[in-house]
Order: C-alpha cells, then sequence, then structure tokens
C-alpha cells in the first residue's frame, strides 16, 4: 500500500493510481390544487405522456406503499419531471448530522438507501437507518398542479404526507402537511443533487409553533445502480490475471480506453500539514460543497502548510474478455502497488473502477464520460474503513497515448490533498502479459 502521512494524517492513494484510462394532502385536496391552478401555463406534455399514466392510489396507505416497492424497476417512459430532478435511482450510502440548529449538529449518524423508478410515474425508496426499521416512501409529480407529493411509511403503518416544488438549484424543497399521530410539529426539508447526480446533500428542519426543534444536513453518495453488480475483489484478482485480448466490444467505451501496453505516470501531490488531530469540517455540508465545486474551493493548502511528493509509476493496461480494462502499477524497481478493473454500464453511461491496492483492500470510483471536452471526470465511493474521498478530471488524447489529470482528496470533509500528473505510452506490452 502507498501512503503520503505527517505526524497525525494518512491519506490512502493506490487506488487513485489506478485511474489512467482515462405531512401531505388527501385526493381531494389535490384536486381543488389542479382546479385552482388550471389558468397556470400548461406544463409541456412528450410523446410518452400522452399515454395516460397510471392513477395513484386512493388512499396511498402502508398497502399501496409497499404494493408500489415491490415492482420492478423500469426507465421506460418515465416522468422526466422526476428523473431530470432527483438523484440517480440505485444504491446509495450516506452520513447525517442533527442537532438543536445548526451551529450545534451534536450526533452523528449512517444512514443508507435504495430507490428506483416504476409503473412510468412513481419513485419509490427503501431508507436504513442506525437503530431504526426500514423505511419506505414513494414520490410522485403532479402536472396539473406542477408539484411534487411524497408519501413516508412510518412505525406502526403511519404515513406522513409531504408536497415537494423545484428548488433554482435543481432540488425540490418539501413541506410536511399530514403527519398522523404526530405532536403538532411540521417538517421542512430540500433534496439538493449535485453534478452527475451522484452526489446528494439535504437540510431539514422541524418546527413547532414557530419554534425550531431540530436541525439536520447529510449528503449520500451513489453507489450502484438498480441490478448492478460490481465486481468483487476475487473476481478483480481473477481479470488481472487473463491474458491480453485485443478484441474490443464495447464501441461507447472506446473513447475513453488507453492504447495496451507499458505507460510511465509521474505525479505531483500537495499533501495538508497537520500538526493537531485531524478535526472535521464544521459541518458535514461544508464538505460536500467542496466535494461538488471540483476545482473551486479556496481552502487549499498554502506554501509551508504542505507537503509535496513527487511519484513515478510504470503501470500496464490490457484488455480483457472484450470489455474489460485491466490494470497493474509498479514503482520502477518492480514492487507492486495496485491492480484493478475498469468497466462500462450502458445504461447508467458510467465507468466502473475497482482497485486492490498492495495489501488487498478494495476500492472503487466512477467516472463521468464528457464527449464534448474529452474528458471523465472520476469520484471515489465511500469505503467502511475509512472517511476518505476523491476527484479526479482526466483527460485522454485522441490517439490515446497520452493522459492527464488533476485533482483533490478529502478527508472527514476538510481538503487535504491537491494532485496532478500525467503519463505516457510507452511501448507494447511484455510478451508475457
Amino acid at each position: 500500500m502507498i501512503m503520503f502521512k505527517d505526524k497525525n494524517m494518512k491519506i490512502r492513494t493506490s487506488f487513485l493510481f489506478g485511474l489512467g484510462i482515462l405531512a401531505g394532502c388527501s385526493q381531494q385536496d389535490r384536486k381543488q390544487e389542479a382546479t385552482q391552478d388550471a389558468g397556470k401555463p400548461a406544463v409541456a406534455v412528450s410523446e410518452e405522456k400522452a399515454v395516460p399514466l397510471p392513477p395513484i392510489p386512493e388512499p396511498m396507505d402502508a398497502d399501496a406503499i409497499m404494493k408500489i416497492w415491490a415492482m420492478d424497476h423500469n426507465e421506460t417512459g418515465f416522468m422526466e419531471e422526476i428523473s431530470d430532478f432527483v438523484e440517480r435511482p440505485g444504491n446509495w450510502k450516506g452520513k447525517r448530522r442533527v442537532g438543536p440548529d445548526q451551529n450545534n449538529l451534536v450526533k452523528s449518524e449512517g444512514f443508507s438507501f435504495s430507490s428506483k423508478f416504476v409503473n412510468r410515474r412513481f419513485m419509490t425508496w427503501e431508507f436504513l437507518g442506525e437503530g431504526v426499521p426500514p423505511g419506505y416512501s414513494v414520490m410522485t409529480y403532479l402536472p396539473e398542479s406542477d408539484s411534487y407529493y411524497w408519501w413516508e411509511l412510518r412505525k406502526g403503518g403511519v404515513v406522513n404526507e409531504y408536497k415537494g416544488n423545484r428548488r433554482e438549484d435543481g432540488g425540490i424543497a418539501w413541506k410536511s402537511f399530514l403527519t398522523p399521530g404526530g405532536d403538532g410539529s411540521s417538517v421542512q426539508l430540500s433534496f439538493i443533487p449535485g453534478p452527475d447526480g451522484l452526489v446528494m446533500k439535504d437540510v431539514f428542519q422541524v418546527m413547532k409553533d414557530g419554534e425550531l426543534l431540530a436541525h439536520g444536513e447529510g449528503e449520500a453518495h451513489w453507489m450502484s445502480g438498480p441490478g448492478m453488480e460490481l465486481l468483487s475483489a476475487e473476481e478483480v484478482g481473477e481479470l488481472v490475471a487473463e491474458p491480453h485480448d485485443p478484441n474490443w466490444e464495447i464501441p461507447e467505451m472506446a473513447a475513453w480506453v488507453v492504447k495496451p501496453g507499458e505507460w510511465k505516470r509521474v505525479m505531483s501531490i500537495k499533501v495538508r500539514k497537520e500538526e493537531e488531530p485531524l478535526a472535521a469540517a464544521k459541518s458535514l455540508l461544508e464538505g460536500a460543497k467542496d466535494l461538488l465545486q471540483l476545482g473551486e474551493a479556496d481552502d487549499l493548502p498554502q506554501p509551508g502548510d504542505e507537503e509535496v511528493m513527487e511519484r513515478t509509476l510504470l503501470v500496464n493496461f490490457k484488455h480483457v474478455r472484450g470489455r474489460y480494462v485491466v490494470f497493474v502499477g509498479m514503482e520502477p524497481e518492480g514492487n507492486k502497488v495496485f491492480s484493478g478493473v475498469l468497466a462500462y454500464d450502458v445504461r447508467a453511461n458510467l465507468l466502473l473502477e475497482s482497485t486492490l491496492d498492495s495489501e488487498g483492500v478494495l476500492d472503487r470510483m466512477v467516472g463521468i464520460p464528457d464527449p464534448d471536452k474529452g474528458e471523465v471526470r472520476w469520484k471515489s465511493l465511500p469505503h467502511d474503513d475509512h472517511n476518505r474521498l476523491f476527484e479526479l478530471t482526466v483527460k485522454v488524447s485522441p490517439d490515446r497515448e497520452k493522459t492527464s489529470f488533476k485533482g483533490k482528496g478529502w478527508e472527514n470533509g476538510k481538503l487535504m490533498a491537491v494532485m496532478e500528473g500525467q503519463q505516457e505510452w510507452l511501448g507494447e506490452l511484455p510478451k508475457e502479459d
């Protein structure tokens, strides 16, 4: 494992070396809202919407919510008003900090959720939190009132309802309308997706009689799409051991795949020095904001506060089974640093990288190709064993014989490292590969 560290912190960077390739109202209330909004401009209707949408169950109770959750994910003809304004469907992992107000977020909790599109008009979730039973929700969009509705199934079969409206930043702001069995408090929250739908932050407040009872801030990271099976460490090892196959079967990925062969990589990393134990960012949202604004954060390590490291690696790239890029990174002296596999998911239009370090620890990254810019933006996925995240932008030359990259790394939401580098093709693979 390659570690860059000072007295009090460490950043694992072996896996990034692989990046060379680059409450609510009732049904009657909704009908009244539709009548009141009849004079508003009509919402654009696509050809798919010419086919009537399935009805909303009445009542939308626990049984109806669970029936919708049991449906298969299907994006065919799905409502754009939802798909364009929410996070990617799939599996997500996040953390949230809560407290009496935004300056006192005293409790941190982890959570995960799965989401999918079903029956052309419903987005549905299964939410898993620490120490609580699974929760289920359903959301839809009403063209008649240009608004969103969300039903949340709570403990004991109670269903809370929320109404939502689009925010200028692309998110949705929600307000509770109906909380059966509640104490008279109301909830206001906003879901704000990041670029490419891979990061989502949320802010919520609980109010009662005009008084703030609780404030929470969180962020969640996309981990995989519905039905997407990620490679295990054992599968990565098997693919690394296979010989190079010159055949290539994924044309969508061709522009982002470097030329097979031996490559030389040179990189420079500036790592922040820490005299005191690493402190978390003031709030998770500050860390999320930096993460969403790659290249724009101003909290960079300054001269005197940083340690500059230069690194040269030799990386072999080969193609396997017509759809995988396999790579192995070594020090010039011949010590193996990492190995991994790059794949492409055509449904999600994402590149997926799985990398094993020298100790066999598996890390993952997801890449968003941008053909107009000729680059791929990479983001690491959260790991159970550490709180480090990386983002890099990789450019591949038209002849696929050169790449350049730059990026940043965070730990506990604090910017800790800035990196840049380039690599070039040296020659064909050795015959033994």
